[in-house]
């Protein structure tokens, strides 16, 4: 196996399981690792350290699977951890439409993986070229077995991945193709959110990331404590996840503001499902401009 060399001083994140190896901790590479091969790390002195697969075309040079010599990057590994993290959030899975983060990356120690459950429909994103899992349906069986969906949709598209030498990867892994909106309801805001849990709308196949900020859900719900009877501002706002948290908690006005026009779009409809009748004014803006005007006014003001 290729060996990837530290510069002296640069072990510590390794030893602490920081998952990524930048290229300036990168004192030598022994060997022509391809892309997305597994190599193994080692210190200056020459101490094996960890084991993760490749990427020369990244200032991220190297993602960490593992730090146990024996363990083995391979099809094994992947199934047992992907097998760990949906059937720990299994508990999240109250209603059909439930929606909620499956497979959290390098947090799952599946580094450049993201899973995001809408009901029966999984959408899954990759920013790496040694997640090999990735585009291949039956590598898929693990999540058909234990989530029964209906399909595996792939929405790979994130600017980030040209900085992987990847191109874009969008499209339907396996099974029934997504709608163009599906209704959801965040789950995992649950256990923070005493108030009803919004219904949202999603857009799989052409919304930001996988359709919808599922990672969110916590946030939405510890900010939303703070809106009660208070003038919001949800700036970038996409489909109006904050807003309707907001909206739910009691805001007296919520101002949404994004540079997308079927964002905005979204967001109404979103207002309209949750029946709210909280005032609502939409921005279509450049929020940066949009603060330094909404700043020139409030320093004309004073």
């Amino acid at each position: 196996m290729d060996t990837v060399v530290l510069r002296p001083g640069r072990e510590k994140p390794v030893r602490q399981r920081h998952p990524w190896i930048f290229s300036g901790a990168i004192a030598d590479v022994l060997g022509e690792p391809s892309e997305g091969a597994a190599v193994d790390v080692v210190g200056a002195s020459g101490d094996w350290m960890a084991r993760g697969t490749w990427s020369g075309r990244s200032q991220i040079r190297v993602r960490l699977f593992a730090w146990e010599p024996d363990a083995l990057i391979d099809e094994t590994l992947l199934r047992a951890r992907l097998t760990t993290a949906i059937t720990g959030r299994a508990s999240f899975d109250s209603t059909p439409d439930a929606a909620y983060r499956l497979v959290f990356a390098e947090s799952d120690l599946l580094p450049g993986l993201i899973v995001d459950r809408f009901g029966a429909l999984p959408c899954c994103s990759t920013d790496d070229a040694r997640h090999r899992c990735a585009r291949r349906a039956d590598r898929w069986r693990c999540c058909r077995e234990l989530c029964a969906p209906r399909g595996i949709y792939e929405r790979s598209d994130a600017d980030v991945r040209e900085k992987e030498g990847l191109p874009p990867a969008e499209g339907l892994l396996w099974g029934e193709m997504p709608p163009e909106r599906l209704a959801l309801i965040a789950t995992t805001a649950t256990s923070l959110n005493s108030g009803p849990l919004p219904h949202l709308y999603a857009d799989l196949r052409s919304g930001q990331k996988t359709g919808f900020y599922l990672d969110q859900a916590v946030n939405r719900s510890l900010v939303a404590r703070y809106c009660v009877d208070q003038e919001v501002l949800d700036g970038f706002c996409y489909s109006g996840g904050f807003a309707v948290a907001a909206a739910q908690a009691g805001a007296r006005s919520v101002v949404a503001a994004d540079s997308s026009a079927p964002a905005l779009s979204l967001l109404r409809d979103n207002f309209a499902l949750n029946q709210i009748n909280t005032p609502l004014e939409t921005v279509e803006a450049d929020m940066f401009r949009l603060l330094r005007q909404y700043a020139r006014r409030v320093a004309a003001s004073t």
